[in-house]
């Protein structure tokens, strides 16, 4: 949906996940973390999809400089 492109590695747990922006390109490193969040700690795939959305968002504006971490603060999106 948001035209990121999903590619599988070879260890066949992880992926690797990119949006291209222009010539600009953004990669999520270890996407299976995301999955994590769903899988083992009780966040909706909603907030999880709404975190990424925002990454996507940060960077499409240039708000994220290259190569730079970022640390998320997810506590308000944990199930109550």
């Amino acid at each position: 949906k948001e035209g990121c492109e999903i590619e599988k590695i070879k260890d066949g747990r992880s992926f690797k996940v990119t949006k291209t922006f222009g010539e600009n390109r953004m990669n999520f490193e270890e996407f299976e973390y995301y999955l994590h969040l769903i899988q083992n700690h009780f966040m909706k795939e909603e907030a999880v999809v709404d975190i990424i959305q925002w990454l996507l968002k940060k960077a499409e504006q240039g708000e994220l400089t290259l190569n730079s971490p970022t640390k998320l603060l997810i506590s308000h999106y944990l199930i109550a």
